[in-house]
């Protein structure tokens, strides 16, 4: 029986991360929402605690620099179509789903510190 292996992603820096949303969102991906939040973690200063990676619709978001990619960690999608957001918690290494939520494009910050604040993060 083969063990499945750790998928580890090295976190990159909020700075990146904004940088990259900015470029997606210059050359024409309407993900406005996704950098309001990341502008709104580094305002606050959840960035220093907080660690994540990014591809052009989706935010992991963790507490370790190396994340686990379904372990303990937080995905943030945000949806233009339904303009909605959907967070998606894996507590634990068995990959199964914790917490996986819908929220309208208004809730989202206001989801997501409360989200953090229920964590302990």
């Amino acid at each position: 029986m083969k063990k499945s292996r750790t998928q580890l992603v090295q976190s990159i820096s909020w700075q990146e991360i904004e940088k990259g949303y900015t470029e997606l969102i210059k050359n024409g991906l309407t993900i406005m929402p996704m950098l309001d939040l990341v502008m709104h973690i580094q305002k606050t200063g959840l960035s220093n605690r907080l660690f994540a990676s990014m591809s052009m619709q989706k935010l992991v978001i963790g507490i370790y620099e190396e994340l686990e990619w379904n372990n303990e960690t937080l995905h943030v999608e945000f949806s233009n179509q339904e303009r909605k957001w959907l967070f998606t918690y894996y507590s634990g290494s068995s990959k199964s789903i914790n917490y996986n939520r819908v929220y309208n494009e208004e809730q989202g910050i206001e989801k997501f510190d409360q989200f953090i604040s229920n964590i302990n993060w």
